[in-house]
């Protein structure tokens, strides 16, 4: 017999890892385990100790966290990207291998007449 409760929280600290990694693949695959694991953890009724319970709310809590934060990312990615593409911002700078600073800006699209 399994104990849904560390059942739970195992899942819970492979999301953590999966999100602290990126691996969305992961996390997807991990959502119907998950909620399965939920569904069982709810039918323990009023069996779950304070403890239990504090454990696994503070351990979705950090979990909840972290994706606001991925959420946060990518938007700002995102956006970041239609800046460089419409032009508003100064070029993109990033950093080589050899520690040298290297400016990518993106072409303007303008349509060009000749007579």
């Amino acid at each position: 017999m399994t104990n849904p409760v560390q059942d739970f929280l195992t899942l819970l600290e492979q999301e953590h890892r999966l999100l602290l990694r990126g691996d969305c693949d992961g996390l997807a695959h991990l959502e119907g385990r998950k909620l399965r694991a939920l569904e069982a953890l709810g039918s323990c009724g009023n069996d779950l100790s304070t403890l239990q319970l504090t454990d696994i709310k503070a351990r979705a809590a950090r979990n909840a966290r972290l994706l606001n934060s991925v959420q946060q990312g990518i938007r700002a990615g995102l956006s970041r990207l239609d800046d460089i593409r419409s032009g508003l911002t100064a070029p993109l700078q990033t950093y080589g291998p050899d520690g040298g600073q290297h400016r990518f800006a993106a072409g303007r699209n303008r349509l060009e007449k000749r007579a």
